[in-house]
C-alpha cells in the first residue's frame, strides 16, 4: 500500500468530516422522532383520556336531564290533576251560590208579596 498524498488524505478527511456531521445529523433526526413519537402518545393517551372524561360526564347529564324531566313531567301532571279538581270544585262552589242566591231572591221576593198582601188588606 502507498501512503496517501496530500490531496487524498485532504478529501479523506473531508470525507470523514462530512460523514461525521451527517452522523451527528442521523443522531439528531432520531432523537428528535423519538421525541415526537413520546409526544405524541403522551398527547394520544391524553386525548383518550379527556374523550372518557367527557363521555362519562356526558352520560352523567343525561342520566340527571332524564332523571329532572321525569320528575318535572310527574309534577306537571300532579299540578294539572290538582287544577282541574279545583276547578271543578270553583264550578260547585259557584252552582251552590248561584243556587243560595236565587233562594234568597226568591224568598225576599216572597216576603215583599207576603208584605203587599198585608198592606192591601189593612187598606181594606
Amino acid at each position: 500500500f502507498r501512503p496517501f498524498g496530500c490531496r487524498e488524505g485532504a478529501l479523506l478527511r473531508i470525507f470523514q468530516q462530512r460523514e461525521k456531521a451527517l452522523e451527528e445529523e442521523v443522531a439528531r433526526l432520531q432523537a428528535a422522532r423519538e421525541l415526537e413519537s413520546t409526544v405524541h402518545a403522551a398527547a394520544a393517551a391524553w386525548v383518550e383520556r379527556k374523550t372518557e372524561k367527557l363521555a362519562e360526564e356526558k352520560d352523567e347529564w343525561d342520566t340527571t336531564f332524564e332523571r329532572d324531566s321525569k320528575r318535572q313531567e310527574e309534577e306537571v301532571q300532579a299540578l294539572t290533576k290538582a287544577h282541574a279538581a279545583l276547578l271543578q270544585e270553583k264550578e260547585t262552589i259557584l252552582a251552590k251560590l248561584e243556587k243560595d242566591e236565587q233562594k234568597l231572591f226568591d224568598a225576599e221576593a216572597a216576603d215583599r208579596r207576603a208584605l203587599e198582601v198585608k198592606a192591601d188588606r189593612a187598606v181594606q
